[in-house]
């Protein structure tokens, strides 16, 4: 494991938010049982307001496979996390990754403070788009090499799966996003038909968002 993940002030235990106790959760592991990763002698803080206490936790894939006195088992990678609090990740309810994590997606200014899952797009946000905003952003993106083949929340999040992320990402539909894509810059109030295509993006972006939510 890289030394900047072991040595974040968390021993993380949920994997981009997908940790999720099995039945056999706190029983205690079989000898020689195969986990992936075995964090053994943190502070188990489960995020329920119950007291920290001492124990180990076992990973298989993305899920939390038993958590408790793991005596015996047996992992790939086993991790002495003695001192340190082992909690499930944070929520970074005010975020700014939705084009860093398509430039790097291992978002390591995140994971190695425990956040898991960022909220963005409070102001702007990563849709709509059209070309004329696209065009405005070129100079940025091209540093990158990255294109933003998106115009549309769909489109931002399939290319967010091509490219994969080490967090969850959930989005706003930015206010001053929808008026860009309509008004542009101007200085004035919006028009009744302007007033009533932003409304409209407000509504799709919205369904889209909920789309992405319930995607596997």
């Amino acid at each position: 494991m890289d030394k900047v993940m072991r040595g974040s002030l968390l021993a993380l235990v949920a994997l981009a938010g997908a940790c999720k106790r099995s039945a056999d959760s706190g029983a205690p592991a079989a000898p020689g049982a195969a986990y992936d990763v075995l964090l053994q002698g943190g502070w188990i803080v489960d995020g329920t307001g119950n007291p920290r206490w001492l124990g180990d936790v076992a990973i298989r894939g993305d899920r939390i496979a038993a958590m408790g006195r793991l005596a015996g088992a047996g992992a790939r990678e086993t991790l002495d996390v003695s001192g340190l609090v082992v909690a499930p990740g944070f929520i970074d309810m005010l975020g700014q990754s939705e084009i860093a994590v398509l430039i790097d997606n291992r978002v390591l200014s995140k994971v190695t403070q425990g956040i898991t899952t960022e909220v963005t797009g409070e102001g702007g946000s990563v849709a709509p788009l059209t070309d004329r905003l696209v065009a405005l952003d070129s100079a940025f993106m091209k540093k990158f090499s990255l294109a933003e083949d998106w115009r549309d929340l769909d489109g931002y999040f399939a290319h967010l799966a091509r490219t994969g992320s080490t967090i969850n990402l959930a989005t706003f539909v930015g206010a001053t996003q929808v008026r860009m894509a309509v008004i542009g810059f101007a200085n004035r109030a919006a028009t009744g038909p302007e007033q009533a295509h932003m409304e409209a993006l407000v509504d799709t972006m919205m369904v889209q968002a909920r789309s992405a939510c319930r995607r596997p």
